[in-house]
């Protein structure tokens, strides 16, 4: 499947909802949110991908495949040399680190010279390569390793789950109609194109995913052979309190999940008991998208980067930067 460069930019744009909905958390100040670094949309920093490893942040620049380390002193160096994505011919999408320290990325091609697929650049390494690719993977967005090395990675184009072993091989994993997208589901389309499944995280022996247009939370029972169960809505439909998230992440402390709302300019704290929390910050927040937990001097931070495409795409000027704001307890 092959898709238009203006698609992809607002595909990158786009993320979930969820399914019955939980109740507003009420009292209390929402942290204080700070922007760590600002990037420039002159350079075509559009940072999409988040990962963390050691108390330093690696960004990941869409549309030109940079990615750059932002140490915990603030230094900023470019990290690898990653596939130069040409113009218009490609997006740099989801980061994480292997338990080796190995750095993997999505990245969606439309360029003859670029294959389209999970690129990895090797600890102690320059250079980084093609790991995996699948036939029918079209635009691998979310990346999550489990428990067993395996690599879990969402198709956002084609609404699916795949699943890398260590070597690179792989399979499409799971695919349901819950995870398609569809986007007249929460009434006149938006966008002219359909947006399935987007992040992803891993809630006990299960995985849970965006499912963007559906505006839904999609539980897959992961079997003890490995083999995906059935994929059902766990959170959602639910158009109008969960449209236009991005990512998903699982606090590993309390089991909230955190959901980076990229239209509403908010991030959502989803405690167990199903409690909202909201942190918003007015004129600071700009598309949010990818989500990282940052543990330093004695503090636990929400790292967010800010997207800021659909500022971007309506004629503005986006605040494009890695933002971040402490985490403290629910109350």
């Amino acid at each position: 499947m092959k898709l238009h460069h203006a698609v992809v930019l607002a595909v990158l744009a786009v993320g979930c909802a969820a399914r019955q909905r939980p109740q507003e958390a009420s009292g209390g100040a929402p942290p204080p949110v700070s922007l760590l670094l600002a990037f420039d949309v002159a350079q075509g920093q559009f940072p999409e991908g988040l990962a963390v490893q050691g108390g330093d942040a690696y960004v990941g620049m869409a549309p030109t495949g940079q990615v750059l380390r932002i140490s915990s002193s603030g230094a900023v160096t470019p990290y690898g040399r990653w596939p130069a994505i040409p113009p218009k011919a490609g997006f740099l999408t989801g980061l994480v680190f292997d338990a080796k320290g190995n750095l993997y990325a999505g990245l969606a091609s439309y360029s003859p010279q670029i294959r389209t697929g999970i690129y990895r650049l090797a600890a102690q390494e320059e250079e980084a390569t093609l790991f995996a690719s699948h036939p029918e993977l079209a635009f691998p967005n979310g990346l999550k390793f489990d428990a067993k090395g395996r690599l879990f990675v969402t198709d956002s184009a084609t609404g699916a789950v795949f699943v890398f072993g260590p070597e690179g091989q792989g399979e499409k994993w799971a695919a349901a109609p819950s995870l398609q997208g569809d986007n007249a589901f929460c009434g006149a389309a938006e966008i002219p194109f359909p947006i399935g499944a987007n992040g992803l995280t891993f809630d006990g022996d299960s995985v849970l995913v965006v499912s963007s247009d559906r505006a839904s939370l999609v539980r897959i029972p992961v079997m003890p052979d490995g083999r995906a169960g059935t994929p059902e809505p766990v959170l959602g439909p639910d158009c109008k309190g969960f449209f236009g998230a991005d990512d998903v992440l699982r606090d590993p402390k309390d089991g909230s999940l955190w959901v980076s709302m990229n239209r509403a300019n908010r991030i959502l704290r989803i405690t167990p008991d199903k409690r909202i929390h909201t942190v918003e910050a007015a004129g600071v927040f700009d598309g949010p998208a990818s989500l990282a937990i940052v543990e330093q001097d004695g503090r636990r931070w929400m790292y967010v980067t800010n997207f800021g495409f659909m500022t971007a795409n309506q004629g503005g000027t986006p605040r494009l930067g890695l933002l971040r704001f402490p985490i403290s307890e629910p109350e």
